[in-house]
């Protein structure tokens, strides 16, 4: 549901959806280059890009295909069942993270931020378990229900080791400077 570069692997079907999820995943990287510097900048403006469009895409995606929620559609009550187990839970999970994200850059309160890493995780274990029924109901959504673990997860260890997400959000000193992380775990 993230509107990530991980969107253009989508775009690859021609659906004009994929596409426009692809060309704002585009817009959304050059603005978080461009903001980098900014307190909202970076990676961390790319995941909030990414989860307040992501919610629009999901909106307009159920306003176009709402009959798939409908079991009159579905030939097979208990694969409609399965569809509504694992998208439901799915949707509201990522729509809780868009209203802690929302509420975080609000207040700018740590505990916000520690509320989305609870909401993330609980995002993933879902995406795990929405996988195990695409594994018997829904085998070709598998590879990109199994893909779309990679942004969240990525994003909840940023949200750990991130120097810039703690002093935006638990020390407020963030002051414009670009802090590298280094690969072996030192801050350079």
């Amino acid at each position: 549901m993230f509107v990530t570069p991980f969107a253009l692997l989508a775009a690859a079907d021609g659906s004009s959806a994929a596409t426009n999820a692809g060309t704002f995943a585009i817009l959304g990287a050059i603005v978080a280059a461009v903001r980098r510097k900014n307190a909202i900048g970076g990676w961390l403006f790319f995941f909030m890009w990414g989860v307040f469009l992501g919610c629009g895409f999901s909106l307009i995606q159920f306003a176009v295909d709402w009959r798939l929620y409908t079991p009159a559609r579905w030939s097979d009550s208990t694969r409609y069942l399965m569809y509504v187990m694992s998208i439901a839970p799915l949707s509201a999970a990522f729509f809780g993270i868009a209203v802690t994200c929302f509420m975080l850059l609000r207040t700018m309160e740590w505990s916000w931020a520690e509320l989305l890493r609870i909401a993330l995780i609980v995002y993933i274990c879902l995406i795990c378990v929405s996988v195990a029924v695409d594994y018997f109901y829904f085998p070709r959504s598998l590879p990109a229900r199994v893909a779309s673990l990679l942004f969240p997860g990525l994003f909840l260890g940023y949200t750990y080791y991130s120097l810039r997400f703690q002093m935006v959000f638990q020390t407020h000193d963030w002051k414009g400077s670009v802090v590298r992380a280094s690969l072996f775990g030192g801050r350079s």
